[in-house]
This record gives structure tokens, C-alpha cells and sequence, in this order.
């Protein structure tokens, strides 16, 4: 089922890609899987093309289909001419490129192969404007040449929004109780708020969190072993043998406990993670 997106909850970054854009530079949006990155592409398209600037959207394919793509959306071509092998309809595109103002959109660019990305390189260090989305990629190539900006989970007030939004698309009622258990299991993740509100509905109840957005500990059990040994060394000093044993002791215990949490098996990666 496909939910309805009419409400931008990352205003900031939103105005912030738009300014980056009509300001004559790219951006690279990231974020890791349901966190957003095609909802605020959506949305920043929308304030641009609201602005008249040319947008030419482009899904991931091979370098032919995209040049296809681009051409067609360029007016080189229409969809009954035959089209010329892909290093002359290159060579068109980018000259065709050079004479006007215009973002090239991409979603998922994540999944572009090495062919495409090094001409979109070029084609940026020509002054080609880009608006990319992807999942986390290796800082290579045009990734690592773009302007980036990666999605942080999105605060509880728009969680819960966003399942009360899709529990009245759904017609369903749910309880300010019912709100709260399935936010805790979000973590921040729009994607998942829309999911674990299906599931609801449905009578699914899924035992495991698909997230994994919890606080990291290891500070706080390095800072309680450093604290422990200081005990030692107190004891040490002021002659107190009791207090240097057992500073000595509790210092041998955390290490274990640490040993025994790294050592733990790791859980499947979720949705979300």
C-alpha cells in the first residue's frame, strides 16, 4: 500500500538543498534505508520547480538508459527516433547540457555503476548541477566531490505524527498508549512508522525492534575502569590495602564484563539499522 507523503518534516534541510542548489552548487543527500532521502528529494524538487528551474529526473540504470532518459527529457530525440550508439548520444547530451541550467535528479544513486558515475563526474566538473540520494556510499569519485548531507533520524513529535497521519489513512484509531509502543519501535525511521502501523492493523506483533538506534555504552564502561583503577592507585598511595584490593578487584571484574559484552553474537541487521 502506498501512504500518502504531503508533509515535509525536515523543513531545514529542505531549505537548506534548496539554497545549496539555486545558489549554483550540488548536494548529495544520504541516509541510511527508510529515513527520508526520497521524501526530501520530493520536496526539494517541488520549491524548485515552484523556482522554474529545470529539473531532469533520472532513475539508476545503465549508461544508455540514462542517456535515453536525458535526451528524451533534453529534446534531443523523441520515443519513435533511433537512437545513436551511447558514446555519440554522450557527446550530445553533454553539449546539450553546456547551454542551459538545469539539476539533474537522481534517487538511489548508490546503485549507478562506475561507467555512470565517472561521467557524471565529468559532467560536474563541467558545472553541471547534480541532486543525488543514496544509501551511505564509499567517498569515491562524484561522491566524494559533492557537497553531502546525511539524514539524522527524524524527533519523536514527527514520529508520532506520522503514525497518527497513517493510522486515519488506514482508518484506524489508536490510543495515546498504542502511539507511544509503536514509536519505541521506530527509532526514529519514518519508513518504519508507516510499517509497524500496518502491522497493527493487520495483528502482527513483531517480538524484535528493526532498529538499532541506541545509546553506545563503551564510553561509560571505559570512564568505570579507568574510575576503578584510579581506587587502586588511591589505595596504592595513601597505604590502605583493603582499598587497593578491591579497587583491583572491581578493576579485574569490568574487564571481564567488557569482554563478555564484545563477545556477545551480533544480532541480524534490521530494517533501519
Amino acid at each position: 500500500m502506498n501512504f500518502k507523503t504531503n508533509s515535509c518534516y525536515r523543513e531545514k534541510e529542505k531549505n537548506l538543498a534548496v539554497a545549496t542548489l539555486l545558489g549554483g552548487n550540488s548536494i548529495l543527500v544520504v541516509g541510511k534505508a527508510g529515513i527520508g532521502v526520497s521524501a526530501l528529494l520530493k520536496f526539494v524538487c517541488i520549491e524548485l520547480e515552484s523556482k522554474n528551474l529545470k529539473l531532469l529526473k533520472v532513475a539508476p540504470g545503465s549508461i544508455k538508459q540514462i542517456l535515453v532518459s536525458l535526451a528524451l527529457q533534453l529534446l534531443l530525440y523523441t520515443e519513435d527516433d533511433k537512437f545513436p550508439t551511447s558514446p555519440r548520444l554522450q557527446r550530445e547530451v553533454s553539449e546539450k547540457l553546456e547551454f542551459q541550467t538545469s539539476v539533474i535528479v537522481i534517487d538511489e544513486a548508490n546503485r549507478l555503476s562506475i561507467a555512470v558515475r565517472s561521467w557524471l563526474e565529468e559532467l560536474h566538473e563541467n558545472g553541471q548541477l547534480f541532486l543525488l540520494g543514496a544509501k551511505p556510499a564509499l567517498a569515491r569519485d562524484i561522491f566524494l566531490k559533492l557537497p553531502r548531507m546525511e539524514l539524522k533520524p527524524l524527533d519523536y513529535e514527527f514520529i508520532r505524527k506520522i503514525i497518527s497521519e497513517t493510522a486515519e489513512e488506514l482508518q484506524i484509531e489508536l490510543t495515546p498508549a498504542d502511539v507511544a509502543t509503536l514509536q519505541e519501535r521506530c527509532g526514529g525511521n519514518p519508513m518504519l512508522a508507516r510499517r509497524v502501523v500496518r502491522e497493527y492493523q493487520i495483528g502482527l506483533k513483531p517480538n524484535a525492534l528493526d532498529h538499532t538506534e541506541w545509546i553506545n555504552g563503551t564510553p561509560f564502561l571505559i570512564a568505570a575502569l579507568i574510575c576503578l583503577t584510579m581506587i587502586r592507585f588511591i589505595g596504592r598511595g595513601i597505604g590502605d590495602t583493603n582499598l587497593y584490593i578491591f579497587g583491583g578487584m572491581l578493576a579485574v571484574v569490568g574487564s571481564l564484563v567488557r569482554l563478555f559484552m564484545f563477545s556477545l553474537p551480533k544480532g541480524s541487521k534490521k530494517l533501519g539499522e
